[in-house]
């Protein structure tokens, strides 16, 4: 289950985004994402109690930021729970949409076209875009206002050493290994899913990674940079474009590769829409089958537990405030 939950944080925590670039690629993963939360089962009595353990991971990389009196912890916490509920009541049905229309074109023997593959993965990327939108920290500029020098200090210092630590652990792999890895991460999770790719496709899948162009490093001189005038701007904290300011720089996290090297992400980007096209031209009758039973009840599952009741309060009341976060019906 331990994966499971780390797969939970990949999909919805934004101060682990960063680190997520990584992996084998965000639109491969961003359509096998939803099946691999569940590789212990796709009923509500499984998954239900892992998603609602969401806001604990969030809570959880929160605190590892810094030592936080009780007043900022107090208001991260309605921050994170109107998160969730907007997250549960919202978009949790778009993700059931999206499984049931891939499931019936996929169960379908007709050929699927380029243009749907990249419908399917546009819609995808669109629910991580409404998570980074809605995120806690995109409505806690006040509370990062209340930071002190030594907090901010602080967090400073944890993102320097968690990128040292992943550099380590990328210098300690060479570029086969590497690929290795991120061939065997996807041959594991869909097979413990029940989706068993074919020879073929394994060979495919491999081509594919030998092809993807590596911005791992070019990811981390921008990072870097980012990183300075992120928290050159988080000392001025009297400043009256404070805000303002703090808003743009988060806004440019999310598409640094895609504004920096544009022809290489496009490239990568198109390489596995190429893949996803192939793959699923390739289904057997038996992938079928999986794609026209589980997606389903997966779709059905995640729309149960979007009406579940919650209760998370703050002072008595829904937490439906706009200012705490993105809204949603009661």
């Amino acid at each position: 289950m331990k994966e499971t939950s780390v797969m939970i944080s990949m999909v919805t925590t934004m101060l682990k985004g960063r680190r997520r670039l990584k992996h084998l690629s965000r639109i491969i993963l961003s359509l096998f994402a939803l099946t691999v939360l569940v590789s212990c089962g796709n009923s509500k009595f499984i998954l239900g109690p892992l998603y609602n353990r969401l806001d604990d991971q969030m809570r959880k990389e929160f605190n590892k930021l810094g030592d936080f009196d009780a007043s900022q912890k107090r208001e991260f916490e309605q921050r994170l729970q109107t998160f969730h509920l907007w997250h549960r009541r919202m978009e949790l049905p778009r993700y059931a949409d999206l499984l049931d229309e891939i499931s019936v074109a996929i169960a379908s023997k007709r050929p699927k076209t380029l243009s749907e593959i990249k419908n399917w993965t546009a819609e995808s990327e669109d629910f991580s875009v409404s998570v980074r939108s809605c995120h806690p920290v995109n409505f806690s500029y006040d509370l990062m206002r209340t930071l002190s020098d030594d907090q901010v200090n602080f967090i400073e210092r944890r993102f320097a050493r968690e990128q040292r630590k992943n550099q380590e652990r990328y210098k300690k792999r060479t570029p086969e290994e590497r690929q290795d890895r991120r061939y065997n991460f996807v041959i594991k999770w869909t097979g413990r899913i029940g989706l068993n790719f074919t020879a073929n496709q394994k060979v495919l899948l491999r081509e594919k990674l030998e092809e993807q162009i590596s911005l791992r490093k070019e990811y981390w001189g921008l990072s870097n940079a980012w990183n300075r005038e992120f928290f050159a701007i988080a000392r001025e904290q009297n400043s009256p474009q404070y805000a303002q300011r703090m808003e743009m720089q988060l806004g440019k996290l999310w598409t640094l590769l895609e504004r920096n090297k544009n022809e290489e992400w496009q490239f990568n980007r198109d390489l596995w829409a190429g893949f996803l096209v192939e793959f699923a031209n390739t289904m057997n009758n038996n992938q079928r089958r999986w794609a026209e039973t589980w997606l389903p009840k997966l779709a059905r599952t995640l729309r149960d537990m979007s009406d579940d009741s919650v209760k998370f309060e703050a002072d008595g009341k829904r937490l439906v405030d706009p200012v705490l976060g993105c809204t949603s019906p009661t």
